[in-house]
């Protein structure tokens, strides 16, 4: 078993670094999720969680800002960041706490 890193900098900067080294020659790049652990070889497993990287949630942002935040749906905001191994289910939820956060500032 490998260890495990107790410092969030250390993380947050391997997930950053995973995601650079996922960018594709048009810009595309693959969603950055979190092991957890286990082997998921059953049903029904979980899936790993998605780390939201600066450069990820800059995407999001633009999106929702070219949408317009009454306008942006978890489905187009999708399309326009162009990830590979992003959810429907990973935007809406990101949304969702993106529109509490703009509630609470105003």
């Amino acid at each position: 078993m490998g260890m495990l890193s107790e410092d969030p900098d250390a993380e947050a900067a391997a997930a950053a670094a995973a995601e650079l080294e996922g960018m594709g020659e048009e810009g595309e790049t693959d969603a950055t999720e979190a092991g957890n652990g286990s082997s998921g070889g059953g049903k029904g497993g979980k899936k790993p969680r998605l780390i939201w990287t600066p450069n990820l949630h800059a995407r999001f942002l633009s999106a929702v800002h070219q949408l317009g935040i009454k306008n942006a749906v978890p489905k187009t905001i999708l399309q326009m960041m162009g990830v590979k191994g992003m959810t429907r289910e990973n935007v809406a939820s990101h949304l969702q706490k993106y529109r509490l956060y703009l509630k609470r500032l105003f």
